[in-house]
C-alpha cells in the first residue's frame, strides 16, 4: 500500500510523511492474523524504516444481527526517540512502540444501516512520543460510536 501525502513535510526532525508499506494476512474461521512493515521511512519519522504493525481481529456473530470485535495490535517503529515538552527528558530508541486494543459491538439495523460502539486504548507512555505539541496525550483510551449507511 501506498499512502502518499503529497509534499507533506513536517517541521522540526520530520521527513517526508508518504509511506510505502507490505503486509500479508492470513484468515482462519473468524480470525485473522496480519502483518504490516514499512519499506523505508514511516510517516515523516525519519530512521524509522522496517516499522512494523501486527495485529490480530475477530469478528463473532452473535445473533440478532449483533456483532462482536475484538483486536490487539503492537506497533514497532525503530530508532524513535521522544522529549517531553515540559520535563525536557529525552526517551531514546523504542518511543514509539506500543499494543493497542479494543472491542467493538455492532448492530445490524437493516437497510443498510449499523450502530457501532468501540472503546480502544494502548499501553503507549504518557509524557512521550505520543504527546502533543501542548502536552495533550494522544494515544489515551476513548468510546467512538459510529453510525454506517451502506448502498
Amino acid at each position: 500500500a501506498n499512502r502518499s501525502y503529497p509534499n507533506a513535510v513536517a517541521a522540526g526532525s520530520f521527513g517526508n510523511a508518504s509511506t510505502n508499506e507490505y503486509y500479508g494476512a492470513l484468515t482462519y474461521g473468524v480470525a485473522t492474523l496480519k502483518y504490516s512493515r514499512s519499506a523505508g521511512n514511516f510517516l515523516g519519522n525519519l530512521n524509522s524504516s522496517g516499522s512494523s504493525y501486527l495485529e490480530l481481529n475477530a469478528s463473532f456473530d452473535l445473533g440478532d444481527g449483533l456483532t462482536l470485535s475484538p483486536h490487539v495490535g503492537y506497533q514497532r517503529m525503530p530508532n524513535q526517540n521522544s522529549i517531553n515538552a515540559i520535563s525536557g527528558q529525552v526517551k531514546t530508541g523504542n518511543a514509539a512502540n506500543y499494543a493497542d486494543y479494543s472491542l467493538t459491538l455492532a448492530k445490524d439495523l437493516g437497510n443498510g444501516l449499523t450502530v457501532s460502539g468501540t472503546i480502544m486504548d494502548t499501553n503507549a507512555k504518557k509524557g512521550g512520543f505520543y504527546t502533543d505539541l501542548n502536552n495533550r496525550f494522544i494515544a489515551d483510551s476513548t468510546l467512538v460510536v459510529g453510525l454506517k449507511y451502506a448502498f
